[in-house]
């Protein structure tokens, strides 16, 4: 399943390839709602999260992708249709590089299946969404990380840990299924 052709995966992501990560600009309704979910912090975790952004979407991600750092201590990850993602303080001082990479991974999913992403996505789900929603972000999600060179199994020890972590509110069953669908679809990759 996650087995892909170069030319196929290319037909999905010529449309973006080639730009990278930055921080920067927001609109005015983002700028509120960063600030409802704790602001924005510009400090190591910034950096790091733009070191891993672009590292990710380095030749691989035509037009920018903005990627900001939430203060606050609930780990959660963020799309919005603009091509920002938000990622908290939370997420980043729960997982490590590689999974933390791969929930970029997930999130920049979203954007690709931009048919999925209708205003703000987020790794665990928001309000509404479809579960089917967040397995795809995750399979596009898998695919980035694969042309990256990159284990697909990031993602999968990326949920797990948020699974097991005490400060994550995401639901543990939609976590679990989704977890299991990335075991198997690694499994068999036809």
């Amino acid at each position: 399943m996650f087995k892909i052709r170069f030319s196929y995966l290319t037909l999905i992501l010529i449309p973006i390839i080639f730009a990278g990560c930055q921080s920067g600009g927001m609109s005015k309704q983002q700028q509120n709602w960063g600030v409802v979910h704790g602001g924005l912090v510009h400090d190591e975790h910034q950096t790091r999260a733009t070191r891993l952004c672009s590292a990710l979407t380095a030749g691989a991600i035509r037009e920018p992708i903005r990627i900001h750092v939430l203060a606050t201590a609930a780990p959660a990850a963020y799309s919005w249709s603009s091509r920002d993602i938000y990622v908290s303080t939370g997420l980043m001082d729960t997982l490590n590089d590689a999974q933390l990479t791969a929930c970029i991974a997930h999130e920049i999913g979203h954007l690709i299946n931009d048919r999925h992403c209708d205003g703000v996505a987020a790794l665990q789900g928001h309000e509404g969404s479809n579960p089917d929603e967040e397995k795809a972000a995750d399979a596009t999600g898998v695919r980035l990380l694969s042309v990256n060179h990159m284990p697909q199994e990031w993602l999968i020890e990326a949920l797990q840990t948020l699974h097991d972590s005490d400060s994550c509110a995401c639901p543990r069953t939609t976590l679990e299924d989704r977890i299991n669908t990335l075991k198997a679809a690694s499994k068999n990759p036809n």
